[in-house]
């Protein structure tokens, strides 16, 4: 339990400040969990069905990484490592009741790609745009820009509108 709490703590103080980071805490019997993703950059519905569904009837002594067989999973054994894999797209999960983690490829691909601006020609770059959905666009720059030092804060503006506003910046 030491390993999972010294862990948890490490993963949650490199990606502090980012409001689209998640650390998903779950007891399956006797067993804490712990599943660490960015959202909109990693798949809620692929975590779901691929990591937390076969965790849930995990039995026997069997591993996470024997559990997890429907995306690709890699042992992780560092922080550094799955802060890496975080960035990647990767979600991580730690076990109360093993050592050192399993990262399972989660990453998001669905949605709408980013269209070319059409208003502003580039001859040189990334042909891409933003789209209407900020986690969309929050997701387009950390594909970009993969770094802990890249934080992410919402907030609520306005007294009646009550508008939803995310500042991204390099800390």
């Amino acid at each position: 339990m030491e390993h999972y709490d010294t862990f948890m703590g490490e993963i949650e103080k490199r990606f502090s400040c980012m409001s689209d980071f998640d650390a998903r805490r779950f007891t399956v019997g006797k067993t804490a969990y712990c599943v660490f993703y960015i959202r909109n950059f990693s798949s809620r519905d692929m975590i779901n069905k691929y990591v937390i569904e076969p965790l849930a009837y995990l039995g026997g002594g069997r591993s996470i990484f024997n559990a997890i067989s429907s995306v690709a999973v890699k042992a992780v054994s560092s922080a550094d490592e799955a802060e890496r894999e975080i960035l990647a797209g990767s979600c991580v999960i730690i076990s109360s009741a093993e050592h050192g983690a399993v990262a399972a490829m989660t990453k998001n691909e669905e949605g709408r790609s980013p269209d070319e601006p059409e208003t502003e020609n580039v001859i040189r770059g990334a042909h891409e745009g933003f789209t209407e959905n900020g986690g969309s666009n929050a997701a387009l720059i950390r594909r970009r820009i993969k770094t802990t030092h890249l934080k992410k804060e919402d907030f609520i503006v306005g007294g009646l509108s009550k508008t939803e506003v995310s500042i991204m910046y390099l800390d």
